[in-house]
């Protein structure tokens, strides 16, 4: 099987994981993103119905409610990509995860599903952060041009 892991700097450039419009994440409408309690990052608002992994990563973990998936890089950069906000509170209902915790994946591959008529029908947005939580120890910049993101479009840096 592919071992990303073997490859420490495979990983410095993360790409769009969804088609949709770039929000810079201090625009993001939660204070937990756009203040950047749980790290620095950037966001989505996502056209699409799915979700795509940014880069080669291990999933640290897929919440039981479906709306956030973990994922750990070969140099210890943690992310985690949070679908929508207020997401949780549909304790999974319009969420199809296409993967699990210790699963390896690569960039682009498919991650989650999402069914945009469950998240029309709750008046929810797809605002949908990643966010690098140990950023003190993995800084970024963003890299992306224009509003809008196609999935595989150039996102962020890691110095």
């Amino acid at each position: 099987m592919f071992n990303f892991f073997k490859k420490k700097n495979d990983n410095k450039k993360l790409v769009a994981y969804a088609k949709g419009k770039f929000i810079p994440i201090t625009d993001v409408p939660d204070p937990i993103f756009s203040e950047k309690m749980m790290g620095d990052g950037v966001a989505i608002l996502v056209k699409g119905d799915t979700i795509y992994a940014p880069c080669d990563a291990k999933v640290a973990m897929v919440a039981t409610t479906f709306h956030a998936v973990g994922l750990n890089l070969a140099d210890g950069t943690e992310l985690l990509i949070h679908i929508g906000l207020e997401t949780v509170n549909l304790n999974g209902k319009g969420f199809t995860p296409l993967v699990k915790a210790n699963d390896e994946i690569k960039k682009g591959q498919p991650i989650m599903k999402v069914d945009l008529n469950v998240m029309k029908e709750n008046n929810l947005e797809l605002y949908t952060p990643l966010v690098v939580l140990n950023h003190d120890s993995h800084p970024f910049k963003d890299i992306h041009t224009g509003d809008n993101i196609e999935v595989g479009d150039d996102l962020i840096q890691f110095d």
